[in-house]
């Protein structure tokens, strides 16, 4: 039966094909039917199959800066930032010296990853924020030539988009300078304390009409961690000292 209907089926393919009319299947419902005969499960010995412990691909740092972007609108708190220290301004910790623009990256890399997540202080990008970093701009705001300039811009995120380069209209400039550095070692009887003090001062301007509204001095006062690698107990009083900074901008933005 079953070759039957094949031999009927070619015989229609090879020699009917050219000749059925297309009104033949008009209204008309075909139902292809197959009926397996053979069906088997194949065991392919996959045993001991476990899920990675790790992701293939880790996509949360592109989501963040995914959020970053579509977060980076203009607001009426935006900074400019404008940042300078003392000459005497460095880090020195027994045999560990580190130069005063090292310092003062290690201390704002930290605060504007912080403000770009919470949004707790508003901050331009790298190219907004360069159109106001002059000389004479600096100049202007340290009129004694107390302080060196440190160009903070090329830390801030870099806007690839041409559209949304100057989103962003400032409104207000953050002057921060840094003074110096100490550590204190306090002894008592079964151990020994030691707490780094930076102090830096801040002058907040609105842009509109070149006034200050703000003037302070400021100490972030930074316990050690009790560690006998000093390069740690650097990172951790640059990274501390740079949130306590990113707080206190804060609090003054709220207040604006």
């Amino acid at each position: 039966m079953k070759f039957a209907l094949f031999l009927f089926a070619f015989c229609v393919l090879c020699f009917g094909v050219e000749e059925v009319d297309e009104t033949e299947f008009a209204g008309k419902i075909i139902i292809k039917m197959t009926t397996p005969e053979n069906f088997e499960l194949i065991d392919l010995n996959q045993t001991g199959i476990t899920q990675p412990k790790e992701p293939l691909f880790d996509s949360s740092k592109e989501i963040r800066k995914n959020n970053l972007y579509l977060r980076y609108e203009n607001t009426d708190k935006d900074f400019v930032l404008l940042t300078g220290y003392n000459k005497n301004f460095h880090f020195e910790l027994k045999n560990l010296n580190i130069s005063n623009d090292e310092f003062m990256e290690n201390i704002f890399k930290p605060l504007i990853e912080a403000a770009n997540v919470d949004k707790s202080v508003q901050l331009l990008n790298y190219q907004n924020n360069k159109l106001y970093e002059s000389p004479k701009n600096f100049s202007f705001f340290d009129s004694k030539n107390k302080y060196t300039q440190y160009k903070v811009s090329q830390l801030l995120n870099f806007e690839t988009s041409f559209d949304r380069m100057f989103i962003k209209t400032p409104d207000y400039i953050a002057f921060i300078t840094f003074d110096e550095s100490i550590l204190q070692e306090k002894k008592g009887w079964f151990f020994t304390s030691e707490n780094m003090l930076v102090k830096f001062n801040y002058k907040i301007f609105r842009i509109k009409d070149n006034a200050l509204l703000k003037e302070a001095k400021f100490e972030a006062a930074v316990r050690l961690p009790k560690t006998k690698n000093v390069n740690k107990k650097y990172f951790f009083a640059a990274k501390k000292a740079g949130l306590e900074l990113k707080k206190e901008l804060a609090r003054v933005a709220d207040d604006l």
